[in-house]
């Protein structure tokens, strides 16, 4: 594949972008290299003025384009961290390899080279994902083929994002993990969803304590089941929502993402309870 030299003017940003954010060091890092040894590998970009048909890119002979300099505008399919830091380093001209031709799927080109050497959240992808399917009205099937990925790596993914919009946005600001996101969506009510959610960020918990209070979340919220009088059969009474967690030392419900969950078996529950009992502390908390 030849590489060419193009003005860095000649380049348009992505129209399809995979990064939500760029982490600010890690640019000003990749401008330092730049502006000490170059741009080491080249970006892919395709002409402006192409349209997307049976999804790969086609030559567009009617696209207008205002406003573009004199020289031939092209989109950049992989290499936007390199084009963004390069203006932080001052440089004017970009190495660049050009797709062109009915086959060249600029859009499969730029995710694969970003999804192999870029720390791509799973909602980062997730949201790409969607808008392929918005945009393009891809299907599962080429959706597999243009990122190589099986149907459940991308499922997972769209079912993130489209799941809790708050949970999304901290897989993609890397406040929580993903297995983390994955445990709190399980949680169908939203309030108690975005509480677990707080309660992960400030604390910093792993994909198995998140499970946990899922499991919590369930066990205390499933609907009561009482006998109907003369006929023995069951019938579901109406729901009743669980107490709001309190602090076990205070009985305070204040400052609820201060609150920590203190794993401890039964039995040793009431041997807790007698010492804070001993030591003048008196919780409404039961050991039944």
């Amino acid at each position: 594949m030849e590489v060419v030299t193009l003005k860095r003017e000649q380049l348009r940003e992505p129209s399809l972008p995979i990064r939500v954010q760029m982490d600010d060091e890690k640019l000003e890092s990749l401008a330092a290299d730049i502006r000490a040894v170059g741009i080491l590998y080249p970006l892919i970009v395709y002409p402006r003025g192409w349209r997307l048909e049976d999804g790969q890119f086609t030559d567009d002979k009617d696209a207008i384009l205002p406003n573009e300099v004199a020289l031939p505008a092209f989109e950049i399919a992989d290499g936007h961290r390199r084009y963004i830091a390069a203006g932080m380093a001052g440089v004017a001209d970009l190495p660049c390899i050009i797709k062109t031709g009915e086959r060249a799927d600029a859009l499969g080109d730029m995710v694969r080279a970003n999804l192999e050497r870029e720390d791509n959240t799973a909602a980062e992808e997730g949201w790409l994902y969607l808008r392929c399917c918005d945009e393009y009205q891809w299907g599962i099937d080429q959706l597999m083929r243009v990122f190589h990925k099986s149907e459940a790596y991308i499922n997972d993914r769209v079912r993130l994002v489209s799941t809790d919009a708050e949970v999304a946005k901290a897989v993609a600001t890397r406040q929580i993990n993903f297995a983390v996101a994955k445990a709190l969506c399980r949680c169908s009510d939203e309030a108690h969803r975005r509480y677990l959610l707080s309660l992960a960020i400030t604390h910093g918990s792993n994909a198995r304590t998140a499970e946990v209070w899922v499991q919590q979340w369930k066990t205390n919220s499933e609907l009561t089941i009482q006998p109907v009088a003369g006929n023995g059969t069951q019938t579901v009474g109406e729901y009743v929502a669980p107490p709001a967690p309190v602090c076990l030392w205070c009985e305070k419900d204040r400052d609820r993402e201060a609150l920590v969950q203190v794993v401890l078996h039964r039995w040793h529950l009431a041997d807790l309870l007698d010492w804070m009992e001993k030591a003048g502390i008196r919780s409404r908390v039961t050991s039944s």
